[in-house]
């Protein structure tokens, strides 16, 4: 009777632990990249007679756009902004959403440089824009919408490192 207790509080206990809730249930994902030096972010945001396609980029990369998700028409202009678009391969997808996942903090640990968001992921589902990530590598920070889970902690648990891995391996 005693095992039969114990077995029966092992199983309350284990299935009281919280799901932990993915950030976006998706079936494909564009990734866009740019390479710019951060002095030729700072050029641009210093010139007051920037051409619009210029000021878009400033605001994408160095700033809070998209602000939310009715904020899309961004995506049209990436490529010509000097983006390069890449689809994700579908055998990526488990690794990425163990990534964009709720985290529980764990370290407390933040940066303080500037972040320029040269990294963007546009998740989509049907063909539908679900949710965004403009992601700096530099900083590890995140600027994520799209979701109702909470994206505080990302980052947390090497989160970046791995992203780099699964975006940069092209296999």
């Amino acid at each position: 009777m005693k095992y039969l207790l114990l077995a029966f509080l092992s199983l309350s206990l284990l299935s009281c632990t919280p799901k932990k809730k993915e950030y976006f249930d998706f079936d494909e994902i564009d990734h866009y990249s740019i390479t710019i030096s951060d002095l030729e972010i700072m050029e641009i945001n210093r010139d007051t007679l920037r051409s619009k396609l210029d000021s878009l980029k400033s605001k994408i990369v160095g700033y809070n756009t998209p602000v939310n998700m009715s904020d899309l028409s961004f995506i049209d202009k990436l490529e010509e902004m000097g983006f390069q678009k890449t689809s994700i391969d579908t055998s990526k997808f488990a690794t990425i959403k163990n990534i964009f996942t709720e985290k529980e903090y764990t370290s407390g640990e933040s940066t303080s440089c500037e972040p320029y968001y040269r990294d963007i992921l546009i998740f989509k589902k049907q063909n539908k824009v679900i949710g965004t990530a403009k992601l700096c590598f530099d900083c590890m920070k995140s600027q994520i919408h799209g979701t109702t889970a909470n994206t505080k902690n990302f980052g947390e648990n090497g989160d970046f490192r791995k992203l780099i891995e699964v975006l940069k391996n092209k296999k």
